[in-house]
């Protein structure tokens, strides 16, 4: 007898390699959930503050206390989280996303030279 593989089973394992790599690919990314407070510089929560994943279309803003979480896909590696506010001075801080853990990054913003008086 020759070592003789039939085509439909041929087929079938091509089809399963295929689905493997689907699987891999959605492996390596994850939901991830960002979570934190952003205040000023006596402490307080401050509201309607943008953050966002720089270079990404994720984003949120800060409720009435200053907190705010925010859920995206993204692959494991290290993200820039930007948050903006008016009157207030932009800042940025650097995340390490690995696994499909919480990541609590929470902010201190300054008033800008322009914006209110404290």
């Amino acid at each position: 007898m020759s070592n003789y593989i039939p085509k439909w089973l041929s087929k079938y394992k091509l089809l399963n390699l295929f689905l493997l790599m689907n699987l891999f690919a959605f492996a390596v990314t994850a939901q991830v959930k960002i979570n934190g407070k952003v205040t000023n510089a006596k402490g307080e929560g401050i509201a309607g503050v943008t953050v966002s994943i720089k270079n990404d279309n994720a984003g949120t803003f800060t409720n009435a206390d200053g907190t705010y979480q925010l859920t995206a896909t993204l692959k494991n590696g290290k993200y820039t989280l930007v948050f903006t506010g008016v009157g207030l001075k932009s800042t940025e801080q650097s995340i390490t996303v690995s696994g499909n853990g919480d990541v609590t990054a929470n902010a201190q913003l300054q008033n800008d030279a322009l914006g209110l008086d404290e």
